[in-house]
């Protein structure tokens, strides 16, 4: 089953045979796919269970083991009256730049929205340090951050947007106040907002790079991408125009904070655990809310075909640590975590990244453990590669290489897919106790694929946030699809996520999906279901279908059977159709209406309603055009 997810390497290369370009459950002794007999076996394991990466055997045992000895789900304490009276005459201190009417949030809905940030988003994007988090003591801007995205986690929206406003207004007082550059006359309604420019006059590195202002400057950086995921994941025009004030903020403030670290480890200090815990804490914490930072402007590169603005040769960090040692709820805790790992030093993020290029083996003395976070952190930094190898390829000047570069990530994507394997964090079950982040990255593994094959960055519109333009955008996009091995990876992927959602349960998914599925799929739903779309009418062409086409195509048709868009067609009948476009424009109809129910409503960010209603108008569209 694990190579339903994760094909075996050669399906990613174009010299291979295509025989071996697809699961081994698509193997079979009749190669004629005529047999019903040999459909029905083929099949036999459909639905068995959900497609899973873990091996088979005691090291599934051993690896549930350790999930249960090292994982535990984040919790912070109900807020208390003397905390809480601390954080409003904190923000009683801003009072004169807080925009009008604004009512900070009850004790009782903080401590709601904290918890639905810290069981939420901070699953998915884990920067925020719950068991040292202490509203009373850091920028009352990340508390708001935090209850704005958190407010989403509880659908209440209303509230998340004067908190945005009032986060918003704080941060940028604290950023003047610090020397950070933000100019005297710069409002929370100010017109400069999209002007990096004015944002950042001379002085603007200054106060950030200074060393007494280092974990308050992480804070403000915390605060803006808090700032920036709300303003990118909800649907509010007039917050979403700031992105591009706020990105440039961000990236410049980064940069100036520091993007390098020496690659030793942490070494204990004689003292008590919590003087050891916290300073590790504090080196973590930046580290990991620089890489989220980068891993989140790189989503922006792939929702809206804007050029990332930190790069990969930018990052000289270390990678993050293990979730255990992250997740660790108290000083004693985390000791007995860290004691347990081996003594090795840090691995650079520049190092780890040259290893998935590197084509022999990995020296014993560089392989170290991997991570669910370390993991993700890297493909986003081949999808880095992947865009600017696309951009180079726009010029006339050697397209032979370019497309070279391009189709060689499949090897790298290999080396990736291994490693993701080994991590003992990995598994594409969504409620993964070890939290969501490698069923996300399984997401944008097969969102690369689709890449690779099918270039619909620049043709997807998302930044208007209006469905009717978008769907207008896909149906605009390059009809063109080239049919081959190299297309097999990345229709595997595409019908494999869909085939999640389907054996868990459509419906199930969709009231459920807002604390397990990341935006990160939905936004790469879309792609899969227009590579489906593009190949199921570019089927009836000249060339037969071959083996693994065949299988596919039975495959999208098993699935759309657990829906009310079946073909009921019997099995043995079904291959009959494989090249007549009424049942390719049926089928592709289908599958895009099925992930649009699937996003459709329940949902804590606006976006995913966003793109469930661009999915069905493009379906609309479709269906209108070939009537």
């Amino acid at each position: 089953m694990e190579q339903w997810i994760f094909p075996t390497d050669s399906a990613v290369d174009p010299q291979a045979g295509v025989k071996d370009a697809v699961p081994n459950e698509f193997d079979s002794e009749d190669h004629s796919l005529q047999s019903h007999a040999a459909e029905e076996a083929l099949f036999s394991n459909f639905g068995s269970r959900l497609p899973s990466l873990q091996p088979d055997g005691s090291e599934v045992e051993n690896r549930l083991q350790s999930s249960a000895d090292t994982i535990r789900l984040h919790s912070i304490h109900n807020i208390s009256e003397s905390q809480y009276r601390s954080f409003l005459n904190t923000i009683d201190g801003y009072h004169r730049v807080l925009p009008k009417g604004f009512t900070p949030p009850s004790k009782y809905a903080l401590s709601r929205f904290l918890h639905g940030f810290i069981d939420g988003l901070n699953e998915h994007l884990p920067f925020i340090h719950s068991p040292t988090l202490h509203i009373e003591s850091c920028n009352p801007a990340l508390v708001l951050a935090i209850a704005a995205c958190g407010s989403q986690y509880r659908f209440e929206t209303s509230q998340g947007v004067q908190l945005f406003y009032a986060a918003r207004a704080i941060v940028l007082e604290t950023m003047k106040q610090k020397g950070f550059g933000i100019q005297a006359g710069y409002t929370t309604n100010s017109a400069q907002c999209n002007s990096p420019a004015a944002a950042f006059p001379s002085n603007f590195l200054a106060g950030a790079a200074a060393e007494d202002n280092f974990d308050e400057t992480v804070e403000i950086i915390q605060t803006l991408l808090l700032l920036i995921i709300y303003a990118t994941w909800g649907n509010n025009g007039t917050i979403a125009q700031e992105l591009g004030f706020l990105d440039n903020t961000l990236a410049s403030l980064v940069r100036a904070h520091g993007l390098d670290e020496p690659a030793q480890g942490f070494d204990l200090m004689n003292g008590p655990n919590d003087v050891n815990w916290h300073t590790w804490v504090s080196r973590e914490l930046n580290r990991r809310t620089k890489f989220v930072a980068y891993c989140f402007l790189n989503l922006h590169c792939l929702m809206y075909n804007t050029p990332p603005l930190l790069l990969n040769a930018d990052l000289g960090l270390n990678m993050p640590c293990s979730n255990a040692l992250w997740s660790a709820q108290d000083a004693n805790e985390w000791r007995l975590a860290y004691e347990s790992v081996e003594k090795k030093p840090n691995v650079p993020f520049q190092r780890s990244f040259a290893s998935l290029f590197s084509k022999g083996e990995v020296p014993a003395t560089d392989q170290t453990p991997s991570t669910a976070l370390g993991n993700h952190i890297l493909l986003h930094a081949l999808f880095q590669q992947l865009y600017f190898a696309r951009q180079l390829c726009l010029f006339p000047l050697d397209q032979d290489h370019q497309a070279r570069d391009i189709t060689g990530l499949d090897a790298v994507l290999r080396t990736w897919k291994s490693r993701w394997k080994d991590t003992p964090e990995s598994s594409t079950d969504p409620r993964n106790p070890a939290g969501p982040i490698a069923f996300t990255s399984a997401a944008l593994l097969g969102q690369i694929y689709v890449r690779i094959q099918v270039d619909l960055g620049p043709h997807r519109a998302l930044m208007t946030r209006d469905p009717s333009t978008i769907a207008r955008a896909l149906i605009n996009a390059p009809q063109t699809i080239v049919r081959g091995p190299g297309l097999i990876t990345a229709l595997l992927h595409a019908v494999h996520a869909l085939s999640i959602p389907v054996q868990l349960g459509i419906d199930f998914v969709a009231r459920t999906h807002s604390f397990y599925w990341s935006v990160q799929h939905c936004l790469a739903a879309v792609e899969y279901a227009h590579l489906l779309t593009k190949w199921l009418l570019a089927l009836p062409g000249p060339t037969e279908p071959s083996q693994h086409e065949r299988m596919l195509f039975l495959w999208i048709t098993r699935l759309l059977d657990e829906t009310e868009h079946g073909i009921r067609v019997p099995m043995e009948n079904r291959l009959n159709l494989i090249q007549n476009l009424d049942t390719g424009r049926q089928l592709s109809i289908s599958i895009i209406r099925v992930w649009a129910r699937i996003f459709n409503g329940n949902t804590s960010w606006e976006i995913v309603d966003v793109v469930s209603a661009s999915l069905k108008a493009y379906a609309d569209l479709l269906e209108q055009s070939w009537s």
